[in-house]
Formats: C-alpha cells, structure tokens, sequence
C-alpha cells in the first residue's frame, strides 16, 4: 500500500454493511485451506528480504517451486533517475514486473495484481511488508496453481507488480505497454494475511466486478465491507486507462468496523484522539513481520480471489 494511500485511509473512507460469517474453505484443490496453510508461512518468510530485488528473486523461487512459469518484465522509473527516501538512502531507477500468464492466448485479458516491493523504512530497512503485501503475493501464487488445471475462456494474468510504495511505478509501466482494449478487467490485493473480513471498493463501481464481489460474499458466506472507495493503489493506473477494476484486502473484522466508526460515527464514535486500527498501526513499520500472519486470512484471499476469477471468466465478453 502507497505512503499516500495509507496517510489517507484513516480520513477519506466510508463503510458499506457486511454479509454473513466465514465459511470454513473446502479441502482438495491448491486453494483450499488445508493447502495454503501448509506452504503459507515457510513462503511468505522467503519474502522478508533486505532489498526489493532479493523479494522478486525469492518470489520467482516461489513460483519456480510451484511449476508456474514467469515472465519478468523490466521497466524504468518515468522520472529516469532515482528518487531518495525519507532515510535518505538512494532508492534504484530500475523494477521489474513478475507476470505468470494462463488461459486462452486469444481472450480478453483479466489482470489480477498484488504489489511484492516494501516500504522502506525511516531508518533506511525495508519492512517485512507481510501484511502490507507479501501475504497477498503468496495467495496470488496459490490462485495461480488453481488457474492452470482449470479451462478458461480470458488470458488471465497475474502479475506481481514492483515500485507500488515508490508512486505505482510498476503498474505504470504494465498499463503503459498493454494493449488496454484487450483488459477486460483488474482485481487489485493490497493488504492482507491477518484477518477475516474481505474489504472491497468501489461499492459503486463497474457493475460485473461488484456483482461478482457480492456473489462470492453471499455464495462463500465471507464476512465482506464494502467501501465507496479506497484510497488507490495499483488500480489507480487501470482506473486512468478506463479499465474496470476493484480492489480487495483481508483485515480483522474489528479493524473494519474500527474504519467504519472512525469515518462515519462522528462524535460518537467512542474511539479515542487520533486512534488508529491496528492494520493502519503495522503496515509501514518494523511491526509488519512475519509475527503478524494469520494463515488462515492467506487461504481465505485465495479462495476469494480464485472464485472472483471463475465467475468473471464466466460472465465477461470474450
């Protein structure tokens, strides 16, 4: 999650209501809970590295560990130089996309995104980034795993952006070398990995992508909020290419009702000054570690995401 986007989550939200309670996810296929919470921990701990470069080399480990082919896609920083963090350290010019592409090479193109780059931290440290997005990364990797045995109408592409917390540099880059008439759509995970509510926003967006939002919800019977927007992330970049998109995160069902009394409940809200979630209180500090994982909220990410997958492969033009 952007600097931006987390300085703005505790002022510019509105909650929506929720459905129903968890149900317990089926055994038998890569996404099923027995399965994620098997692999989970060891995999999102590869993540925890000291440079974003060590985090994409451990994440194509990951995949190559799965059988699951990537394309690394190189790009530049728009500004060609490098930009200087808050600790003052020099932070590099250069990313680099991991796209893992399935399905039909001929369809329209479903692009399902999770950020893997961290923020670095004041004292010049990247964070674990687990919550804030390591524990998404590796329940995209898990929808992937699914998605091959499956047939499928669309290409969909998973791909595991770089430079998010810098200014959304790497889906800049994917959006600006895609053939955006072919994106059918774009499903962005961003925060993750320690709860059992599933946010999703725009409550009001592009109907398919809402609908398919609410029919997992009910047909899954996962607790969901609905926000009328969230502060972007790397859906802004598809949003400006006039690609549909929603996003999606997994926190603690209190930190969501803790969001919906901070921005609506107004004087009686209960909560004291300058309170705080304790997702807002993790993510961007040394406490967003691999202490945090809940595996549990990385299989119900998966779960989520792989049926949102099947139902817009269903129902969107070809």
């Amino acid at each position: 999650m952007s600097p931006a986007r987390v300085a703005a989550l505790a002022t510019a939200l509105a909650v929506g209501g929720c459905a129903g309670s968890a149900a317990p996810m089926r055994r038998g296929g890569p996404g099923s809970a027995a399965d994620v919470a098997a692999t989970a921990t060891a995999e999102v701990a590869r993540l925890v590295q000291p440079t974003n470069r060590a985090r994409r080399d451990a994440l194509l480990a990951v995949l190559d560990a799965h059988g699951l082919t990537a394309d690394v896609r190189p790009f530049t920083r728009p500004d060609a130089a490098a930009g200087a963090s808050t600790s003052g350290s020099v932070e590099p010019r250069d990313g680099a996309n991991v796209v893992v592409s399935l399905g039909n090479g001929d369809g329209r193109i479903i692009v399902v995104g999770a950020h893997y780059d961290a923020m670095r931290l004041a004292d010049g440290r990247l964070s674990g980034a687990v919550v804030d997005n390591a524990a998404n990364v590796i329940a995209l990797v898990q929808v992937a795993d699914s998605l091959r045995r499956r047939p499928l109408r669309h290409r969909v592409q998973l791909v595991f952006f770089d430079m998010e917390e810098q200014g959304l540099h790497g889906s800049r880059a994917f959006v600006a070398a895609a053939d955006t008439a072919r994106l059918a759509a774009m499903l962005n995970l961003d925060v993750g990995g320690t709860g059992e509510a599933l946010l999703f926003a725009p409550a009001a967006g592009p109907t398919a992508l809402v609908a398919a939002v609410r029919a997992t919800c009910g047909d899954r019977r996962l607790v969901c909020v609905d926000f009328p927007q969230l502060p972007p992330g790397d859906d802004l970049s598809f949003r400006r290419a006039g690609v549909p998109t929603v996003t999606l995160a997994v926190v603690p069902r209190t930190d969501a009702y803790q969001f919906w009394l901070m921005t609506a409940g107004g004087s009686d809200a209960g909560l004291r000054p300058g309170y705080a979630p304790h997702t807002l209180r993790t993510i961007h500090t040394p406490a967003d570690a691999l202490a945090q994982l809940h595996e549990p909220a990385v299989a119900l990410a998966a779960t989520a995401v792989l049926d949102l997958v099947l139902r817009l492969d269903r129902t969107l033009p070809r």
